[in-house]
C-alpha cells in the first residue's frame, strides 16, 4: 500500500500533480507506472483531502474527471448519455457499504443485484440507427468520445446490422479486450522489434483502438463483449435479462456461467469467490466482478455522482504479487514538471504481464523505506 500523508495544501497540490501524471501515462500513453490498486489508493486519498478541506480543491483536480479524455487525430462525437466510470471496492466490507447506500437511497430492502465479470478492457459505445451500425466511440471524457468506427469494424463479432426487432436509434455499451494468447503474442512481437511491451491487456486494447491505420488494428485481433444500453428499452426491466436481449440482436455477450443474480452480500461474495478461483483458466483477463442493481427502473432513481453511477460498483480482486530485483532507479520528469522516481526492475511475469518498471512515488517514500538499487 503506498503512503501519502496530506498535512497541507502544498501536499494536496503535489498529490494532484502526481495523480495527473499517472493519468497521462495511463490514458494518453497506455503505459501505466503503477497498478490499478495503487492508483485507486492515491485517488481516494485525493478525494478524502478534498472532502476534509474543500477550500483546497482546484478546478483541474483529476478527481472530477471521468476517464481518458479525447485524442488527436480522431473526430469526436457526443454520447447520447454520459459514459461514467464505476467506483471501485476492494473488500467485503466496502461491498456491504455499497448495498447499505443503495437501500438507504431507495428507502427499501430486498433488492436483487446482477453480477457480471469486470473485464480488463476498455469501454466502448456502439451506435445503431434503423438497425445499422453507424459509429463507435471511446469513453473519452465521459461526454464526448473519439470516433473509432473503422477499428471496431475489424472485430468480426460486431454486427453491421442488428437482428430481430430493435429501436430506431440506440447506443450499446460494451468492453473491447484482448484474449490472453493474443496479448502475449502482441507483446512478443513488440519485444522482437525492440519496443517496450504493453503493461496489461487493457492498455493494449486501448492503444489498439487509437491506431490511425485500421489494417494494423485488425492485426491486433480485438474482441468485444456487450452489457448495456444508453436508454430504457420497452418491456425490459432487468439488467440480467439485458444480456439475452443484446444476444437476440446479434451482439456478443458474456457466457451464462459468467452472469448471476444475488439477493444479499453472502450470495455476491460466493459468486466473487467462484469467479476468482476460475480466473487463471479464463481465456481473457479480468480484475474482479461488477455488482449492479438488477431492476433497470431503479437506475434513474439512484442517479450518479459526478463521475460514477450509484446503481453499480466494481469489486476488484486483491492484486497479485511477485518478487523481483531493482536494477536501477531513474527519474522521470512529467509534463507538469513533477519528478517521479521509477524503479527499473528485473522483468517478472505478473497476472499475464511482464513488469519491468514501477513507480516509487517520491523521494520521501524512498528514504522512509530505504529503497536501494539491488534490493528485492
Amino acid at each position: 500500500m503506498p503512503s501519502f500523508q496530506i498535512k497541507s495544501k502544498n501536499d494536496y497540490l503535489k498529490l494532484v500533480d502526481e495523480v495527473s501524471e499517472h493519468d497521462k501515462h495511463y490514458y494518453e500513453e497506455c503505459r501505466p507506472l503503477i497498478s490499478d490498486y495503487e492508483y485507486d489508493f492515491l485517488l481516494k486519498e485525493l478525494e478524502r483531502a478534498e472532502k476534509e478541506h474543500p477550500e483546497w480543491k482546484v478546478a483541474y483536480s483529476p478527481s472530477s474527471r471521468v476517464g481518458e479524455g479525447v485524442s488527436k487525430g480522431f473526430e469526436q462525437f457526443a454520447h447520447e448519455r454520459p459514459m461514467l466510470s464505476l467506483a471501485n471496492t476492494y473488500s467485503e466490507e466496502e461491498v456491504a457499504d455499497f448495498l447499505k447506500r443503495v437501500e438507504k437511497l431507495l428507502g427499501k430492502t430486498g433488492i436483487v443485484y446482477c453480477l457480471e465479470l469486470k473485464m480488463d478492457g476498455t469501454a466502448i459505445s456502439l451506435r445503431y440507427e434503423k438497425g445499422l451500425f453507424v459509429r463507435a466511440l471511446t469513453r473519452g471524457n465521459g461526454k464526448i468520445g473519439d470516433d473509432v468506427t473503422s477499428n471496431i469494424k475489424t472485430i468480426k463479432r460486431v454486427p453491421l446490422r442488428l437482428a430481430g426487432a430493435f429501436p430506431e436509434t440506440i447506443e450499446i455499451r460494451g468492453e473491447v479486450f484482448l484474449a490472453k494468447k493474443n496479448f502475449q503474442q502482441l507483446n512478443r512481437q513488440k519485444e522482437e522489434e525492440g519496443e517496450e511491451p504493453w503493461a496489461n491487456p487493457r492498455n493494449a486494447a486501448a492503444g489498439s483502438l487509437k491506431l490511425l491505420d485500421s489494417k494494423e488494428a485488425a492485426r491486433r485481433k480485438l474482441e468485444l463483449v456487450c452489457y448495456g444500453l444508453d436508454r430504457e428499452e420497452k418491456e425490459l426491466f432487468s439488467q440480467f435479462q439485458m444480456h439475452q436481449r443484446l444476444k437476440k440482436w446479434g451482439l456478443p455477450v458474456a457466457a451464462k456461467e459468467h452472469l448471476a443474480q444475488a439477493a444479499n452480500l453472502k450470495e455476491i461474495m460466493a459468486f466473487a469467490d467462484k469467479i476468482q478461483k476460475q480466473r487463471e483458466e479464463l481465456p481473457f483477463e479480468i480484475d474482479g466482478i461488477v455488482v449492479k442493481v438488477d431492476d433497470l427502473r431503479l437506475h434513474e432513481q439512484l442517479g450518479a455522482t459526478g463521475k460514477s453511477p450509484r446503481f453499480a460498483v466494481a469489486y476488484k480482486f486483491a492484486p497479485e504479487r511477485a518478487e523481483t530485483k531493482i536494477n536501477q532507479i531513474s527519474l522521470e520528469v512529467g509534463c507538469t514538471g513533477v519528478i517521479t522516481p521509477v524503479a527499473e526492475l528485473e522483468p517478472v511475469l505478473l497476472s499475464g504481464s511482464t513488469i519491468a518498471r514501477a513507480t516509487l512515488h517520491n523521494q520521501d517514500e524512498i528514504e522512509r523505506k530505504d529503497i536501494r538499487v539491488g534490493d528485492f
